[in-house]
């Protein structure tokens, strides 16, 4: 009897662990259009992800360099780069999330410095790619030109059931632990 009140503590402190929700992260979803103008107009010729830990909060600027775990990829065209082919220097880089609507928008500004005259220029084996100084909503890439359009993700929010398991292995693990031995 014993052991198997340690076996279920240790199976709600394991459920307790596998429920709890992650790390606050930060992911904005790109679209490249193919027109070089201010208005976003589909079709969409390229996608890309820009994530981070933390949150992005509207009305915001903040330094790239101050952003943990940053992570980019983009694709447009045959064109694909990564925050490893980014080098415009780190801490030229000024990132900026406005609300529009319900959607928080991310545009790149700051000092520039890369060889494009972007806010932030990337360059691989594929090609390159600059986005518009001055936090504009335009972008540059080998064979392509448009506007790109930023828009971070909804947070994930736990499901009630998700919430009640949790309470229920936490009630649980109360219970087995006042029993009279």
């Amino acid at each position: 009897m014993k052991n198997l009140l340690r076996l279920s503590s240790v199976l709600a402190v394991a459920a307790l662990v596998a429920a709890s929700p992650a790390a606050n992260a930060a992911i904005v979803n790109f679209e490249f259009d193919g027109t070089f103008d201010p208005t976003f107009t589909p079709p969409i010729v390229g996608t890309g992800t820009f994530s981070f830990d933390g949150a992005a909060v509207a009305g915001t600027t903040v330094a790239l360099s101050s952003l943990s775990n940053v992570a980019m990829s983009f694709t447009i065209g045959g064109v694909s780069v990564t925050f490893d082919d980014l080098i415009t220097p780190l801490a030229n880089i000024q990132v900026r999330f406005t609300l529009s609507g319900s959607d928080i928008l991310t545009n790149f500004g700051g000092s520039g410095g890369g060889p494009f005259g972007g806010s932030a220029d990337f360059t691989d084996a594929t090609g390159f790619l600059t986005f518009q100084p001055g936090f504009g909503s335009l972008y540059q890439a080998t064979g392509s030109a448009g506007t790109f359009r930023g828009v971070v993700q909804a947070a994930a929010v736990p499901e009630p059931m998700s919430l009640a398991l949790v309470g229920l292995g936490l009630a649980g693990l109360a219970a087995s632990r006042r029993r009279p031995r």
